[in-house]
């Protein structure tokens, strides 16, 4: 493996590792979101929005599904 692949790699990991941080980050305060402090859709659709839109659902949770 040359100099450059390694570096790729630890990239690529590193850019793994902070997606996966960041969804659980989000599932974590959905779950702690009390049910009427949850806007636009149920918990059940903001968690498969998180999982599946990764990262933009967790940026539309972060934003604007939550009352502040």
């Amino acid at each position: 493996m040359t100099a450059q692949l390694a570096v790729i790699a630890a990239l690529v990991l590193a850019a793994l590792i902070m997606v996966v941080r960041f969804e659980m980050f989000c599932l974590r305060d959905l779950a702690q979101t009390s049910d009427a402090g949850l806007q636009y859709l149920t918990r059940q659709g903001w968690i498969v929005l998180i999982v599946v839109a990764i990262p933009l659902g967790g940026i539309a949770y972060l934003y604007g599904g939550k009352t502040r």
